[in-house]
């Protein structure tokens, strides 16, 4: 059985970022953190950019 062996990131500065989306629970938000009912429903999103090559 072959198994893949892990990603290691170079040795470079990190160029993506990950963060919380622009939406109606605000922008520019730290982390995600939700109040919901049983059977209630909450939708977000998160934004992920790869700057590598942008610079």
């Amino acid at each position: 059985m072959l198994t893949p062996a892990p990603a290691h990131a170079a040795d470079e500065d990190v160029t993506w970022t990950v963060r919380t989306a622009p939406n109606a629970y605000g922008k520019d938000r730290s982390s995600y953190s939700y109040g919901v009912n049983p059977g209630g429903r909450a939708e977000d999103a998160m934004t992920v950019a790869n700057r590598a090559g942008s610079r």
